[in-house]
């Protein structure tokens, strides 16, 4: 039985919290995940981070101030899980040992999520504790020049569309582009009516969203050509409208850093408030309570 959605009573803008199936998988759409994120870009924007600033249309975009980012906070003593609770930090569970960072004490320190003005407030109120917090990005990745095997099928000299079904448009934009989730882009969002030349680039970046996503029939492709219902493509205009989307924690989401465009038929809304908040599984454990019913 086909499915259909009646249309919001609003748009889509930047910064909206949306609530969307994902677009991993091959179960009918009502059937799959629900996921949270922020909407970054919408149709037609231009998305680029560059060293963990992220840039939309070449503006600065991250402006609100519960985006966290990963740091390494070098320490004076080992901390108890106390402090990080009460201080309200995110913690990898053990320390880590830095290339530059010289052991204090016999321990070094420890990887933390938290927002710039956190960091801030961290180590100017409790200087007695903490040393340094330094951000941590990831490795830079040389680039290959074209994709490697476990991308391409060389047998059949093609790809598999439903390989990005698993969650490879991250794979695929690493391996071959040198992207990381601290340093990507520039990356046009597709906006209905938007043509595209396929070469070799733009399969490898919009060929998720064109296998899977605009009702073709049949499609192939080869590292450099596109071939729809039998027929080769030079050049494609999208059908539909797509959206960029990330988390708050931005190292710890899994979002269109790694999985690819948004369709716009998978949103099915948008979050205004935060009911229950928790820093542990548990439902009752560790609630946030100055989090309750805050709206978002």
């Amino acid at each position: 039985m086909p499915q259909y959605r009646l249309p919001g009573f609003s748009k889509v803008q930047r910064n909206d919290i949306i609530v969307f199936n994902t677009p991993l998988g091959t179960e009918p759409l009502d059937l799959r995940e629900y996921w949270i994120k922020r909407c970054i870009a919408i149709p037609g924007d231009v998305v680029r981070i560059d060293h963990k600033q992220l840039y939309v249309n070449d503006k600065l975009a991250d402006t609100c101030d519960t985006i966290q980012y990963r740091y390494f906070m070098k320490t004076k003593r080992k901390l108890s899980s106390a402090f990080f609770e009460k201080n309200d930090i995110i913690v990898e569970k053990s320390a880590i040992s830095h290339p530059d960072i010289s052991i204090v004490s016999g321990h070094e320190g420890y990887i933390i999520y938290a927002t710039p003005n956190k960091v801030k407030q961290l180590t100017t109120i409790l200087p007695s504790y903490i040393q340094s917090v330094e951000p941590v990005e990831d490795e830079e990745i040389q680039p290959n020049n074209y994709p490697s095997s476990m991308l391409w099928d060389d047998t059949k000299g093609a790809m598999d569309p439903l390989t990005w079904h698993k969650g490879n448009f991250g794979l695929l934009v690493r391996t071959v582009l040198g992207w990381t989730k601290d340093n990507f882009g520039p990356l046009t969002v597709p906006k209905k009516g938007m043509s595209i030349h396929m070469d070799e680039k733009n399969i490898l970046l919009y060929g998720h969203a064109i296998a899977n996503f605009e009702g073709k029939k049949t499609i192939k492709f080869t590292q450099k050509e596109c071939w729809i219902d039998g027929q080769q493509v030079k050049q494609y205009t999208f059908v539909k409208n797509y959206y960029f989307v990330m988390g708050d924690n931005r190292d710890q989401s899994k979002d269109s850093r790694f999985i690819g465009f948004i369709p716009e038929e998978h949103i099915t809304g948008k979050a205004i408030m935060v009911l229950l908040s928790s820093r542990k599984k548990s439902l009752f454990s560790g609630i946030r309570w100055n989090r309750l019913f805050h709206m978002v």
